[in-house]
């Protein structure tokens, strides 16, 4: 469950606001980048909650693809998944084992930074 919010969210929407944003272009820019992307998503799941009742079977993204666009666009666009997670996983997977490490020999300001907290 926690690889598949990662994957849909990302671990850079908890850092960057903290350490890029704020410091960068204030409360207010936070703000409005922080509703930006939140409209973004919006539009997203509504485009699924259309998809999902008109194209029933399984697939995603695929299917989705492949009954809008054809066959080719769904192979470029399986492609794509495909890569996009097998890149997730060894990400995924090195920023947790840094960050248990640091936070382990109890270098705790390093781990802080780590997670956005300094």
């Amino acid at each position: 469950m926690g690889f598949a919010f990662g994957c849909v969210v990302g671990w850079g929407s908890f850092i960057n606001p903290g350490k890029k944003f704020l410091p960068n272009s204030g409360v207010a820019g936070t703000a409005i980048a922080m509703v930006l992307g939140a409209l973004v998503m919006i539009i997203i799941a509504f485009s699924y909650a259309y998809m999902v009742p008109k194209y029933p079977k399984a697939g995603g993204e695929f299917t989705f693809t492949k009954a809008c666009l054809g066959k080719t666009a769904a192979y470029i666009c399986g492609w794509f998944l495909v890569a996009a997670y097998l890149t997730n996983v060894p990400r995924f997977c090195i920023s947790t084992c840094y960050s248990s490490t640091c936070k382990l020999k109890g270098n705790i300001w390093q781990y802080a930074a780590i997670m956005g907290l300094s």
